[in-house]
């Protein structure tokens, strides 16, 4: 991808208001993406141009790779920045893009489908020796999932092999509704309604591993962020072993799949601290900066000078021991100011949180962490 003269930016709130003021910073010419439902959001000041987005907000426009791309062109664009939601991880917005000869800052063009497709790339981890819950195949159009379901054992979740869509079963005779309810949501979601049966989880919590990488073969991770209710922590907390071994791991299918770029690598930690892989999100995700904050990294210069074929002069970080960050889940996307706190401990971070979130109306921090 050549260096773009100006850059349509598919993104909300303080993610937008990021990305606008780093490509203008950056002597790029930017358009603003936006629906009926911000056409007076304050972030549109920070854009040398806007571009409207058609239909309707229920659907989230700035979800549909065609009217993105639409978008684009007529604003003579020749990138985009997909954001930090569904669309940054979409196969059709690759593909729609590449024909239009559209530039997507993001991930490789050539590699998404491997990485998004989760039987792809189960298959691809299984090879490494990375444990995957034990999942099937795709199933055909016309399986109910029955008998992969009873290879599995209940309870099972039928999962859009693409896409978020996913539903718990704990009963054969829920599954034919589940399987085509997941089939359904996925289609909407991604234009794929290929789905999968895979071992339900139990106890446990979710994890997040940031891997960045360049075309010249240089890789890291920048450790780890889990899930607690609904806060997001980074920093100190994980375990040494732990730590190690999500990291090792993570880089293991990064190399594997030739990843550059700024992406997460998904992971549930059971209660005996036994590690399974979820997926793998080729973009940043929604709480990039919790890890900005904690590492001392700007993520967004970083990914588009590595999509620039820029190298990547890191070495592996080493693990943070004396910062904790901590930040509600879903802030970034949705406001100018995410709500994140980085202290020395894990206490100091909840106080300062709690501070910042009384600020905003939030009085009751703790709840979240439930």
């Amino acid at each position: 991808m050549s260096a773009p003269e100006r850059v349509l930016v598919a993104a909300r709130g303080g993610v937008a208001s990021r990305l606008l003021q780093f490509y203008r910073s950056a002597g790029i010419e930017t358009v603003a993406a936006f629906t009926m439902a911000h056409a007076e959001a304050p972030w549109l000041d920070e854009a040398d141009f806007d571009a409207f987005v058609p239909g309707e907000d229920a659907e989230d426009p700035l979800a549909v790779p065609e009217k993105v791309v639409a978008a684009a062109m007529d604003a003579g664009c020749d990138a985009l920045h997909p954001g930090v939601g569904s669309l940054a991880g979409s196969v059709g917005l690759y593909d729609v893009a590449t024909r239009a000869n559209l530039g997507v800052v993001g991930a490789p063009a050539e590699g998404i489908l491997d990485l998004v497709d989760r039987p792809r790339l189960f298959a691809r981890a299984r090879a490494l020796g990375v444990p995957v819950l034990p999942a099937s195949e795709s199933l055909s159009v016309t399986d109910d999932g029955i008998e992969a379901a009873a290879q599995l054992a209940l309870p099972v979740c039928v999962q859009a092999a693409q896409g978020a869509a996913q539903q718990r079963v704990d009963a054969f005779g829920d599954l034919g509704a589940a399987v085509a309810a997941v089939r359904a949501a996925a289609r909407r979601e991604t234009g794929d309604a290929s789905v999968f049966l895979r071992r339900a989880v139990g106890a446990g919590r979710r994890v997040r591993t940031t891997v960045v990488g360049d075309r010249h073969g240089a890789r890291v991770h920048l450790g780890h962020v889990w899930e607690a209710g609904s806060v997001d922590e980074a920093g100190g907390g994980v375990p040494g072993r732990m730590y190690e071994r999500l990291g090792a791991l993570s880089l293991s299918l990064a190399n594997a799949v030739g990843w550059v770029g700024v992406g997460s690598v998904c992971w549930f930690v059971a209660e005996d601290d036994s590690p399974w892989l979820l997926g793998f999100l080729p973009r940043l995700t929604e709480g990039f900066a919790l890890i900005e904050a904690v590492q001392g990294v700007d993520l967004i210069e970083t990914q588009y000078q590595v999509a620039m074929g820029g190298r990547l002069d890191w070495s592996q970080p080493m693990r943070v021991t004396d910062r904790h960050g901590m930040q509600l889940r879903g802030e970034p996307a949705h406001t100018m100011d995410p709500l994140t706190a980085v202290a020395a401990t894990r206490e100091e971070a909840l106080e300062r949180l709690r501070v910042t979130a009384a600020a905003a109306g939030i009085s009751d921090i703790d709840a979240l962490l439930a």
